[in-house]
């Protein structure tokens, strides 16, 4: 296994083929083949699904979630999850998928649905190893930020705290949620949809005219299949197509 790069950086460069022409095929490389495919029903695949997913639907961005219970005292959570995107940009709304565990729900969704709030902070490459140890399935009401080394601190905006050691911090209130059931009827993953309310991002990471992310400094990390991350240091540019 080759060692971690430190001074890789983010760089641009042009995409992958600047001579290409609208209408232009552009053919399979090798060592792929036109004529050999597999087709599997879901069924088929069933036991190898999960497997199957994390390792196709790549790169997937991280949220570090954080919650708090709704009892007075209760323990704060903080917990990883993959299966996150954004829904729309006008009201501003991000998706969390939520997965049962031996059929019971996690406590950042029970957390969730007693609140109505919660945080999702940036999952950046210099605390890494301490996000993924989150991961932990720490009895209630051990806090994992306490076994990870991360720091909780108050939010802006909601009752939930943030990490610290994020550079960006959404506030979120629940908007809804939706449970899903497998083939026998059990639910097996709440689907969470949260507003952002307000945000916290460092200083340095964000320009201050053009509200963009600098990624040269973000240094988001991705998840991929089996225990991989992913790093973002390389991207191209390819302007969208006008009528």
């Amino acid at each position: 296994m080759e060692p971690f790069n430190h001074k890789a950086t983010f760089t641009c460069t042009d995409p992958p083929h600047p001579e290409w022409k609208p209408a232009e095929n552009q053919p399979l490389p090798a060592p792929f083949s036109s004529t050999r495919e597999a087709v599997y029903t879901a069924a088929e695949l069933k036991r190898e699904m999960y497997s199957l997913l994390i390792s196709a639907v790549v790169p997937r961005p991280i949220a570090l979630v954080s919650t708090i219970g709704g009892d007075a005292g209760a323990p704060a959570n903080l917990a990883p999850f993959s299966y996150y995107t954004i829904i729309c940009h006008d009201p501003p709304t991000l998706m969390l998928s939520i997965n049962y565990a031996r059929g019971k729900p996690k406590d950042t969704l029970i957390n969730i649905k007693e609140t109505g709030q919660f945080v999702i902070n940036s999952f950046n490459e210099h605390f890494v190893e301490s996000a993924n140890h989150c991961s932990i399935p720490a009895p209630y009401p051990i806090e994992e930020n306490t076994l990870s080394g991360l720091t909780l601190i108050p939010s802006n905006f909601i009752k939930p705290p943030r990490c610290k050691e994020a550079l960006l911090s959404f506030e979120c209130t629940l908007s809804h949620s939706h449970d899903v059931e497998n083939d026998a009827g059990d639910v097996v993953t709440c689907v969470v949809f949260g507003r952002v309310v307000g945000m916290t991002v460092k200083n340095e990471v964000m320009d201050a005219q053009s509200r963009v992310v600098d990624l040269a400094l973000f240094r988001p990390v991705s998840r991929l299949g089996g225990n991989i991350y992913g790093r973002t240091v390389s991207g191209y540019e390819i302007k969208r197509p006008s009528a």
